[in-house]
């Protein structure tokens, strides 16, 4: 897992490995059936993770996630 610190963001957002790959890919623009084709796991992990991600991130929906992963670094 990393932590990455970003100004207006919570002091420590730590992702796994995993939940990354995910946000990278949905920055992409893919649904979380062709992430999960991706990656190889079921569309109900990448639906299960991207919900952590939300949660972790404090995004409401792809895009703010999105948004957030970039200013916190994670989307690179």
């Amino acid at each position: 897992m990393t932590d990455f610190f970003a100004p207006g963001l919570p002091a420590a957002i730590t992702l796994s490995d995993r939940q990354q790959q995910i946000l990278v890919l949905i920055a992409d623009g893919l649904s979380n059936q062709a992430i999960a084709g991706r990656l190889r796991i079921s569309a109900n992990t990448v639906d299960h993770q991207t919900k952590r991600i939300y949660d972790t991130l404090g995004a409401c929906n792809r895009a703010h996630a999105v948004a957030v992963g970039i200013r916190a670094g994670v989307i690179r």
